[in-house]
């Protein structure tokens, strides 16, 4: 007994005949222009989600920043720095939105504190690497490593009393 394609179709939606709705817009898209998550319009990205992109940015520019002080990394602190001036950015575009952002001060603190912290910590490690490199490269090429540890200096004493 073969079934119809009425039975197939449990939920009573019946599908658009060449891939688009009767009025002639592109399937998933209401006639006002909006997606199927119902506010948004169709490829926009809903403020809960760029809530929580806004805070995975603050959380890697506010931990990247102070650990390249640590560790010391010029890439890791630039990394830190793009991650925290895009998170200010769509705080920017968030805090337009009414109603949103409920603790925007408290965020946009932390936002211009990821911002500070990763730009000190960059300029840090600049002028470190500004510092160590000519001293590492001529390391490299004289191929003597020792000058690495710097001057050992001689502490034994000439006497003892064991001599």
């Amino acid at each position: 007994m073969a079934q119809t394609p009425d039975e197939n179709n449990k939920d009573g939606i019946q599908p658009a005949a060449s891939g688009g709705s009767r009025d002639g817009s592109a399937p998933g898209q209401d006639v006002k222009g909006e997606g199927p998550s119902g506010g948004n319009p169709l490829g926009a990205p809903s403020p809960n989600s760029e809530l929580k992109n806004l805070r995975t940015l603050m959380m890697i520019a506010g931990i990247g920043g102070p650990f390249s002080f640590v560790i010391g990394g010029v890439v890791l602190s630039t990394v830190a720095l793009v991650c925290a001036i895009i998170a200010f950015s769509k705080f920017k575009r968030l805090s337009s939105m009414p109603g949103v952002l409920r603790d925007a001060p408290r965020i946009k603190r932390a936002v211009i504190f990821s911002i500070v912290i990763s730009s000190v910590a960059l300029v840090w490690n600049a002028v470190w690497l500004a510092i160590v490199l000519p001293e590492m490269w001529q390391t490299l090429l004289s191929q003597d490593f020792s000058s690495l540890y710097g001057e050992s200096p001689n502490t034994a004493p000439e006497k003892t009393i064991w001599d």
